[in-house]
């Protein structure tokens, strides 16, 4: 991640961005909150306490502490034990004088730093330890879960104008601190990024960033057994510099700053974020990450469509400049494994046109299908049926890229249960992660993965397809959830899903759509649709819970030829009624609904004549197809009649 930050930063400056650049020593102070406050204690001539308010969480979050290690702060810290903070009032309080070159000049440069300095020096911490919890147990009504505080001096009038909690202070100090040489100066030198290599022995800064919290910017633990190999351990396994430190630390606290959560970030995963960005950054944001699919901290999901907001960004990138085609766009992706560790999962760069290239065929995939018979009514946000609206055709939708692993995990039931969450609603199953999408969208070898891909969700997403077309054979529409029909949610990007996954394995719908898997979809999809015409004509409407041609989906999906017998031997009471002229009862032009559907089952006949020329198994696409085949639109009166075939004889084809 390093080369990537350093590539970044320099893109920055070469922006005319500003970005603050603060010392690693300088910490965030704790975010403060109802059960745990920040106080500010205002501390007399004497040492003595003369009074403690609470801070606005607003100032408390542009201020910092000066903490050099994980047990010494000042002046911010958290008052636990007495031990504790005898360290922050004498450990802390003498390094950080020492740090700013002493006692004269902290006078000079930073006056009411150096007073508060001296007035900490008077102070017993026995004595103060006790007065500042009794102190804040009265004016709190009680101790917090955490005593957090800033010390700060009363008369500050009489020094810089400023009190110590004041951000103009901790600018002087991040200053100071910057310009006073400190640490293990031994290695000369350049680094490996062309910089002074001073301080590279030092350990690397920390940098607290959104939904992960605190990363180091490199791990240097000398005990991997593979470093000493090459007798290359810790820092000089990759030399890097004070200078490329604080250029690295700068540019990820730019990319992770909150003003650009949806542009340089976003949130893809309980853990992760991904980042990407232009390397010729600018002030203006371009929202790739949203673009790609990761959510925002203030927006529940990417908004739009997908061909919308690529539109928008691809754009955006272009009108960077005269060379925006060959322009670099850098996109990777932090994960936190656990309490310790952070890692990135996935980094990839790509030109603006490779991405516009990618992003377009991307799109192009909800548009490898059938026009489908699947309908909906207009629903709100919660998934309910809008009142008074008809049943509309469900338009396959473009999953965005690092959302296409959230459908490919859920795991259906064929009652339309979720079999992969637990009691909270948190996914079990993690086959695929936000990044696969990305490799999936952007390289252009990714058939083995579009194969792995089509695999999972043909078995993890069959109860949902089987369902589906159940539905779709019934003419059923859910009104709203758990009710009698059952509510499949995202129809729209499941389909899509399969469109995409399909063109990716370079079966575009001009191919596949003349195969024999399809076409045994349509088979029972016709024969379910002459069997509801029979109930609803001869039964008086009174429909079993399976139509007989859907009842067979699982079974065919599995075994084509072991199937092909049951079905037509199924189906021979409906298609001998059909052919027997016009239904009994016809008030609704059933008639001439039943003789196009004979139409339909007589133009599969040349396909599947014979059920042993049929598959003896499906693959994973061959089943999409089958899906396929049963949700698609029947052809038409015209469009049959190109075909001209005779009606079978007998109760098969």
């Amino acid at each position: 991640m390093l080369n990537e930050l350093v590539a970044a930063s320099d893109a920055i400056q070469r922006a005319g961005i500003v970005t603050r650049d603060w010392h690693k020593d300088l910490k965030e102070l704790p975010t403060p909150n109802k059960a745990s406050p920040c106080f500010r204690v205002w501390l007399n001539a004497g040492g003595g306490i003369a009074r403690v308010e609470k801070m606005d969480a607003a100032l408390v979050s542009q201020l910092r502490k000066f903490a050099p290690d994980n047990q010494n702060s000042f002046p911010g810290f958290n008052v636990t034990k007495l031990d504790s903070l005898r360290r922050h009032l004498t450990v802390a309080s003498k390094e950080l004088q020492e740090r700013c070159g002493g006692e004269e000049r902290l006078k000079k440069e930073i006056p009411v730093l150096a007073r508060l300095l001296e007035i900490v020096g008077k102070i017993t911490p026995e004595k103060f330890f006790n007065e500042l919890t009794e102190t804040i147990r009265s004016t709190n009504g009680g101790l917090p879960d955490r005593i957090s505080v800033v010390l700060d001096v009363e008369d500050y009038d009489n020094n810089d104008g400023w009190p110590v909690a004041h951000p103009k202070i901790f600018e002087k100090l991040n200053t100071l601190l910057l310009a006073t040489p400190h640490g293990n100066e031994a290695m000369a030198g350049r680094d490996a990024f062309g910089h002074d290599a001073q301080g590279a022995a030092e350990l690397f800064d920390k940098v607290k960033i959104p939904i992960i919290g605190s990363v180091i910017l490199r791990a240097m633990n000398k005990d991997v057994p593979a470093q000493t190999r090459w007798r290359l351990t810790g820092s000089d396994s990759f030399v890097a510099g004070t200078v490329s430190r604080r250029k690295a630390k700068a540019a990820l606290e730019f990319l992770s700053d909150k003003e650009r959560d949806g542009s340089t970030y976003g949130i893809v995963g309980d853990k992760e974020l991904l980042f990407a960005y232009p390397r010729s950054l600018s002030a203006s944001k371009i929202s790739i990450t949203m673009m790609l699919g990761a959510k925002s901290m203030v927006k529940s999901n990417a908004s739009g469509r997908f061909a919308d907001l690529a539109k928008s960004v691809i754009s955006q990138l272009q009108g960077l400049g005269n060379v925006a085609a060959s322009e670099m766009v850098e996109i990777f992706s932090l994960r936190a494994m656990d309490t310790a560790r952070r890692k990135v999962v996935y980094y990839r760069n790509t030109t603006v046109a490779d991405l516009e290239a990618a992003s377009k065929q991307w799109d192009a995939g909800r548009l490898n299908l059938p026009p489908l018979s699947v309908r909906d009514f207009v629903r709100d946000d919660k998934g309910k049926s809008v009142k008074g609206a008809t049943p509309e055709k469900v338009e396959p939708r473009t999953v965005f890229p690092v959302r296409l692993g959230e459908h490919l995990n859920a795991v259906w039931s064929q009652d339309g249960r979720r079999l992969d969450l637990d009691k909270k609603g948190k996914h079990k199953i993690k086959c695929f992660s936000p990044c696969d999408g990305l490799t999936l969208l952007l390289d252009s070898a990714s058939a083995d993965l579009a194969a792995r891909m089509i695999g999972r969700f043909m078995q993890h997403a069959q109860g949902y397809f089987v369902l589906l077309c159940r539905q779709v054979g019934k003419n059923e529409i859910a009104t709203s959830i758990n009710e009698n029909s059952v509510y499949l949610p995202d129809r729209e990007f499941y389909l899509g899903i399969l469109g995409l996954l399909l063109l990716k394995l370079n079966q575009p719908k001009e191919q596949y759509m003349n195969d024999i898997p399809l076409s045994l979809g349509q088979l029972l999809r016709v024969t379910d649709e002459l069997h509801r015409q029979y109930c609803l004509l001869v039964r008086d409407g009174n429909l079993p819970p399976e139509l007989c041609g859907s009842s067979l989906l699982t079974a065919m999906a599995e075994s084509p030829q072991m199937t092909g017998a049951q079905l037509f031997q199924r189906a021979a009471p409906y298609i001998k009624w059909a052919r027997g002229g016009s239904p009994k009862g016809d008030k609704n032009g059933q008639a001439g609904l039943v003789a196009w559907l004979m139409k339909n089952y007589a133009a599969l006949v040349p396909k599947l004549r014979d059920p042993k020329s049929w598959p003896a198994h499906l693959s994973p696409p061959e089943r999409a197809q089958l899906f396929l085949g049963y949700l698609a639109d029947l052809p038409t009166s015209e469009e049959l009649k190109s075909q001209s075939q005779p009606q079978p004889e007998g109760n098969q084809p």
